[in-house]
């Protein structure tokens, strides 16, 4: 019942990132979404009966951490050129999309 709760949180989680994604005054909210989504998927590891060292688990962090880096750069950017941020929003939600695949093909293509 835990599991499903925090799966549930966690998948909650990344719909709201996806949805956020073009509204650029959501920073923060962004931020805080993929704090909540890494620390439910990080539960979600051993109950799941996976391992850090599998490797779609892996990409999935290290897409994550490029995706709150560049979150984080386009908060400090200076940049207000609409088209510079559509193509960076662009980029991380490909990210993302990325790392719903590897979870769900439990798969990768980075490792």
């Amino acid at each position: 019942m835990l599991v499903s709760f925090i799966k549930f949180i966690h998948i909650l989680s990344i719909l709201g990132l996806i949805g956020l994604m073009f509204y650029s005054k959501a920073h923060r909210i962004l931020l805080i979404l993929c704090g909540i989504a890494l620390i439910t998927g990080t539960l979600l590891v051993y109950p799941k009966h996976f391992t850090f060292h599998t490797p779609w688990i892996k990409a999935a962090y290290t897409l994550l951490f490029v995706f709150i880096f560049s979150l984080w750069a386009l908060r400090k950017s200076k940049i207000n050129n609409s088209f510079v941020n559509i193509g960076a929003y662009s980029f991380l939600i490909a990210l993302l999309v990325l790392t719903i695949h590897d979870a769900v093909t439990k798969s990768t293509i980075l490792f």
